[in-house]
C-alpha cells in the first residue's frame, strides 16, 4: 500500500519512481494495493485475494477488462461512479448559504533551524466561500494545499488570524470551547483516521453517546435507546455497543465515527478524508451511507478529499484548493465537464 492516503499527484510521482527503479535496476516489484485504478495503470500482472485465497490471477488487462470471478466483478463494481445530472445546477451552486466564510486566513510559523530562519506558512490565504444548506460541498487538492486546516478552522479547532466564519449569520470565528452549546450541537466532524479519533478505553456506546452531553438532562433518560437506533442507522446492530474500537474493522470504526457525529442531529458536518484509508468495497458502502443520511436529515456537508473519483460521486459543489487558495469553484457538473484552471485539469 505505498500510495494509500496520498493525493493523485503524489501517487503519480511515487509510482513513476518505482517504475524507473524497476526499469533501470531490473527490480521485481510486488505491490500490495486496494486501488484498482493504480493497478490497471502500472501493474503487468495481478492476483485478486479474498480471505487468504487467490481467487483470480493473470495479465492485468485480462483480469480488469474481463473478470471471471464474482469477487473481482464486485470489486470493480465498487469503484466510484458518478450519476451525471442532466440539469445544470450552476445557478444554484453556493447559494442559500448556511455557513459563510469571509477572508479567512490561517498561518503557521515554521521552526527555525541551525542555518535557517523561521518563516510564515500561509495554510489558508484569504478564503471566501458560501456553503449551501442541505448540500455537499467538496474541497479537493493535493496534500498540503490547506484543505484540512480550512475544515478545522471552520470548526474552531484551529485558530485563524484573519477573516470570519458565520453560522446562520452568527460569528463563530475562533470561539472553540467558548462556543454556545446551541451552536456547538449544530457542528460535528468525522476525522480521517477512525482509529486515532476513537478513545480506545471507551466502549462504543460511550463513544457514540458523547454528543448527548450537549443535551439537557431530560433527554438523557432514553439515551441507550437512542444510541442503539443511531448505530442501526449506520449499519451496526446493538451488539456493537459493548465492544471496544480495537475489536472493529476499519469500516466499522468509521461507521461509529459517523454515528457519533449524527446522534445529535447536527445541521453541519465536516468529513475529513472519511474513506481514504478504506478499500474500494468498504469505501463504496461508506459513501452510500453518507449519501443516504444526507438525503434523510438534509445535513450540510463539507467534504474534504484528494480522491477525485470519490468527490465526483458525492459532491453537489466543488472548490479546488491550491496552496491555501481556491483556484476554481462551481457545481460538480461544471467542474468535471468544463474545468477552466490548469491545476484542475
Amino acid at each position: 500500500e505505498p500510495t494509500t492516503a496520498l493525493d493523485v499527484l503524489i501517487q503519480k510521482e511515487v509510482m513513476e519512481i518505482m517504475v524507473d527503479v524497476a526499469d533501470h535496476l531490473g527490480t521485481t516489484i510486488l505491490m500490495i494495493s486496494h486501488d484498482l485504478g493504480l493497478i490497471a495503470k502500472y501493474a503487468d500482472n495481478v492476483a485478486v485475494m479474498r480471505k487468504g485465497i487467490v481467487v483470480e490471477k493473470g495479465k492485468v488487462d485480462e483480469v480488469i477488462l474481463k473478470p471471471k470471478h464474482i469477487y473481482t466483478r464486485e470489486l470493480l463494481a465498487s469503484l466510484p461512479q458518478r450519476v451525471s445530472d442532466a440539469s445544470d445546477c450552476s445557478e444554484v451552486a453556493f447559494s442559500n448559504p448556511f455557513i459563510q466564510i469571509e477572508g479567512l486566513k490561517v498561518q503557521f510559523e515554521s521552526s527555525s533551524g541551525l542555518f535557517s530562519k523561521a518563516h510564515i506558512i500561509k495554510a489558508v490565504d484569504g478564503i471566501d466561500l458560501n456553503l449551501p444548506k442541505g448540500q455537499a460541498t467538496a474541497i479537493v487538492g493535493e496534500s498540503g494545499s490547506g484543505k484540512t486546516t480550512l475544515g478545522r478552522a471552520i470548526m474552531g479547532l484551529t485558530k485563524s488570524q484573519a477573516g470570519r466564519v458565520l453560522l446562520k449569520g452568527a460569528d463563530i470565528t475562533n470561539l472553540g470551547k467558548k462556543m454556545p452549546k446551541r451552536l456547538r450541537k449544530e457542528l460535528q466532524m468525522v476525522f480521517q483516521d477512525p482509529f486515532s479519533s476513537l478513545d480506545t478505553r471507551m466502549r462504543i456506546s460511550a463513544i457514540v453517546g458523547e454528543g448527548l452531553r450537549l443535551q439537557n438532562k431530560k433527554s438523557l433518560v432514553d439515551s441507550q435507546c437512542l444510541i442503539e437506533r443511531t448505530l442501526a442507522e449506520v449499519g451496526l446492530d446493538a451488539s456493537f455497543k459493548d465492544r471496544f474500537p480495537h475489536e472493529l474493522s476499519g469500516g466499522q470504526r468509521q461507521r461509529v465515527c459517523i454515528a457519533r457525529a449524527i446522534i445529535v442531529k447536527p445541521e453541519f458536518i465536516v468529513a475529513d478524508e472519511p474513506v481514504s484509508s478504506l478499500d474500494v468495497t468498504v469505501q463504496s458502502q461508506i459513501l452510500k451511507l453518507i449519501k443516504k443520511l444526507q438525503e434523510k436529515y438534509e445535513f450540510t456537508y463539507f467534504f474534504i478529499s484528494h480522491d477525485v473519483g470519490v468527490v465526483e460521486q458525492i459532491a453537489d459543489n466543488i472548490a479546488v484548493m491550491y496552496r491555501g487558495r481556491f483556484v476554481e469553484t462551481g457545481s460538480s457538473n461544471e467542474i468535471f465537464k468544463k474545468p477552466t484552471h490548469p491545476y484542475t485539469c
